[in-house]
């Protein structure tokens, strides 16, 4: 099986990030983790500073989380990862207003837009779920209609076991009938198979904290 790092998302640390992002990756790095996915910059508050902070850390970036609205400049986002260094940008929250058939669809298509934007600039754009993505909306789950309107061959899905099987959903088997868009977060040259991410999920002690 593939040695898959893991990242640590900082979005689960915000509290500290917010108050020192440096000091808290610092304190990251020194549990034994060597990537991170960020969620906004903490009070650091520029790419270039967390640049930094990170490189300070020995920290390395595997992806980012951002809303929908950054979707309005593609290039910045772009310019950003250039700076941190990474390739992965990923929607990470749809506001409950937003959480319609139409709204799903309209998401679907903001990011078949940016997609091939980012592509030219070497960069994947993903979404991320929760646990609302499984509820039915109109007798059809909000998840499939976003997925049956975007491109497979650009968006690509950070799958979030635990939200997913807080939806009630057959993790699994929604984890193997996503792994071939399931490439958001992956540091490896080859994307690990669903199967090895779970087994390597099991297997880590730091896959817990």
């Amino acid at each position: 099986m593939a040695n898959i790092p893991i990242s640590v998302q900082l979005y689960t640390i915000r509290s500290l990030t917010e108050k020192d992002f440096a000091a808290a990756v610092k304190q990251i790095a020194a549990i034994g983790y060597r990537y991170v996915e960020l969620a906004g910059f903490g009070n650091v508050k520029s790419a270039t500073a967390c640049k930094k902070a990170l490189d300070d850390a020995g920290l390395k970036v595997s992806g980012t989380h951002i809303q929908t609205d950054r979707l309005a400049d593609v290039n910045q986002l772009a310019d950003e990862a250039d700076i941190l260094d990474h390739q992965q940008l990923i929607i990470a929250w749809l506001k409950p207003e937003l959480r319609t058939a139409e709204g799903f669809t309209r998401l679907a298509t903001q990011m078949n837009a940016a997609a091939p934007i980012l592509h030219k600039r070497g960069k994947e754009l993903a979404y991320h779920n929760h646990d609302f993505e499984f509820q039915p909306i109109d007798g059809r789950i909000a998840f499939d209609i976003f997925w049956d309107k975007a491109d497979p061959n650009l968006i690509k899905a950070e799958l979030d076991l635990f939200w997913a099987k807080r939806g009630g959903v057959d993790v699994p088997a929604k984890s193997i009938a996503m792994s071939r868009r399931s490439k958001a977060g992956s540091t490896a040259s080859t994307p690990p198979t669903a199967r090895e991410l779970i087994a390597t999920c099991r297997a880590s002690p730091s896959a817990r904290s």
